[in-house]
């Protein structure tokens, strides 16, 4: 090798002739290069190299022509997607990628429960299904919520199954794994903007078995409820109403008390009847769906001063 300094534009040249060469033996490439360096620096001087002597692969051709050797196959040849193989692979061994791509493994399992119910949710969206009023998460699927969680039980059991027996696999069957999780994963919008959308208020219903006793009525209707507020419109619960004798004020006390009906009690487990408003369990729980829901008002704005604290 010569000790003449070679100028960029020259190693830029003769770094692309190499990779040409690089399916000859290591040797036998460094002796070409180093017979042609000179004259490359010769020829740098006059004006652009490549102007002069071609372009890289030309000069690399021309070099195993003079030396009698054998034209590169086409398949070896490089080119842009062998480069962004190389590129590609050189991310994947960065050592902060790899660490991601173990933890994106040990998470897999969750994933696959997570696109079994995706899977479920999106059908039901594309089937305009409806939705359970208690549980929004729920596609009411086979005429049923519990019909909704068959369903997606036998999707999550799928998508695992096929999660543990894809895991590593390669080819056609990688691509097409590829494939449907990042449909799943593009389904994820419209069922996340589903289940935030809001929700109807629930209407509660007195039962004929609640219905109050004649007698407390306003404007000759039967008062069903009653719904105390404060003065800054804020519903009042678990009010206790009396009237001017200091008897309690109470709905439904002598007909028959509905079972979902919730009520308080003393501490000998006495109902109190005159608790207002007057609230319902969800049928077999001990759970109020919508503890604040109420008539549509609107409170006057009030000018009198509040009353003194006691």
């Amino acid at each position: 090798m010569s000790t003449t300094t070679v100028p960029p534009e020259v190693e830029a040249y003769l770094a692309s002739v190499r990779e040409e060469l690089d399916d000859l033996p290591s040797a036998e490439r460094d002796d070409l290069l180093a017979e042609v360096e000179d004259s490359l620096v010769e020829a740098a001087a006059d004006g652009p190299i490549a102007a002069r002597l071609g372009r890289p692969e030309d000069f690399a051709a021309e070099l195993r022509a003079a030396a009698g050797l054998h034209a590169r196959p086409a398949e070896q040849r490089p080119g842009a997607s062998s480069r962004w193989r190389e590129l590609a692979a050189g991310i994947a061994a960065h050592p902060r990628i790899r660490s991601l791509w173990h933890l994106a493994g040990e998470l897999a399992p969750a994933w696959w429960l997570v696109r079994g119910y995706l899977a479920v949710a999106a059908l039901a969206l594309l089937l305009d299904a409806s939705w359970s009023v208690n549980h929004p998460w729920m596609p009411l699927l086979l005429g049923s919520a519990w019909g909704g969680v068959l369903v997606i039980a036998a999707a999550v059991a799928v998508s695992m199954w096929a999660g543990l027996r894809l895991r590593g696999a390669h080819g056609a069957a990688a691509r097409t794994a590829i494939a449907a999780n990042v449909l799943l994963v593009l389904a994820l919008v419209p069922v996340v903007q589903h289940l935030r959308e809001p929700r109807p208020e629930r209407v509660l219903y007195v039962t004929e078995a609640a219905a109050p006793l004649p007698g407390l009525a306003s404007s000759g209707s039967s008062v069903l409820n009653i719904y105390p507020y404060s003065r800054d419109g804020q519903l009042l619960h678990d009010v206790l109403l009396y009237d001017q004798f200091g008897n309690p004020i109470e709905i439904g006390h002598n007909g028959v008390a509905d079972p979902n009906r919730r009520f308080l009690r003393t501490a000998i487990g006495a109902a109190l009847f005159n608790s207002f408003p007057i609230r319902y369990y969800e049928p077999g729980t001990t759970r109020v769906a919508r503890p604040n829901a109420g008539p549509s008002i609107r409170v006057p704005s009030i000018e009198t001063p509040p009353l003194p604290a006691p």
